[in-house]
């Protein structure tokens, strides 16, 4: 038997019974929590199993920090060099805790052991398939001469997602998540739905100046579609005023006429 003070106990099996697929091989022991394996220097860990394993990392870390961030999750992004790596990291974390599928998408949440070889490991769960945001039969209006028919791949690579699974009003004004996000800008789309969710209301500073600067976009967007301000309009008084400047001006020009007139027929 195999002990370990943050592993359970594994016992090898007898060769007639390796069709129990994924059941635990003694040289693989069962990791409760498989975190240590996707931090820095894991390769120095007694823990590491295989490879294998560590292609579920950011996932796996990604669902964990959504639930709790912790000094393990600092650890973790700050060992992220990669700005595609961190991108997604940091909208995956803030994608689980916020945001689940809409009832009408048609992506499915797939769920496997974080360490394919031992199917009791922890499991780490993400989003499959896409959504279509547009029928491909329709013409799209690109901006060119002519309307143009465009493939729904290309107008949506991800799942149809509504963000109200934690309020804005009861976010913690200090949510390292919502720092994140604000910080790197990496999930804008995703602080947009909260705040439109949440009638532009939040308890954290940050996200309600997001929120804020939000509708005053939303504001300035609206106005513009509904076309240019239609311009002052002179009240009927002011009109009157100045037509009767007009005529008056009128009159004056006859009269300079008029005496010109009379002295050019005195004078010849």
């Amino acid at each position: 038997m195999y002990y370990s003070s943050s592993q359970k106990e594994i016992v090898a099996k007898d060769p007639d019974s390796y069709s129990d697929f994924g059941a635990p091989y003694k040289s693989f022991p069962l990791i409760s929590d498989p975190v240590d394996v996707c931090l820095p220097g894991s390769f120095l860990s007694p823990e590491k199993s295989s490879d294998l394993d560590l292609n579920n990392c950011p996932v796996y870390m990604s669902q964990r920090c959504a639930l709790s961030w912790d000094d393990k999750c600092e650890l973790y992004v700050n060992s992220l060099d990669d700005p595609v790596l961190l991108k997604n990291f940091i909208r995956s974390t803030a994608s689980k805790k916020f945001c689940h599928l809409t009832s009408d998408s048609t992506c499915k949440v797939l769920c496997q052991p974080f360490n394919p070889i031992a199917q009791e490991s922890p499991q780490v769960c993400s989003n499959v398939g896409k959504d279509v945001l547009k029928n491909a039969a329709d013409n799209i209006d690109i901006g060119w001469y002519l309307p143009v028919n465009m493939s729904p791949d290309y107008m949506s690579a991800t799942c149809n997602q509504t963000c109200d699974n934690v309020a804005g009003t009861a976010i913690d004004p200090s949510d390292i998540v919502i720092d994140a996000c604000l910080k790197y800008g990496f999930c804008n789309d995703i602080l947009t739905n909260v705040c439109q969710l949440s009638g532009g209301k939040s308890s954290h500073p940050g996200l309600q100046q997001f929120c804020s600067n939000l509708t005053v976009k939303e504001g300035l967007v609206n106005r513009a579609k509904r076309g240019p301000v239609a311009p002052f309009k002179v009240s009927q008084q002011r009109k009157d005023g100045n037509s009767i400047l007009y005529f008056l001006f009128f009159v004056f020009l006859c009269i300079v006429g008029w005496m010109i007139y009379k002295r050019y027929k005195k004078t010849h």
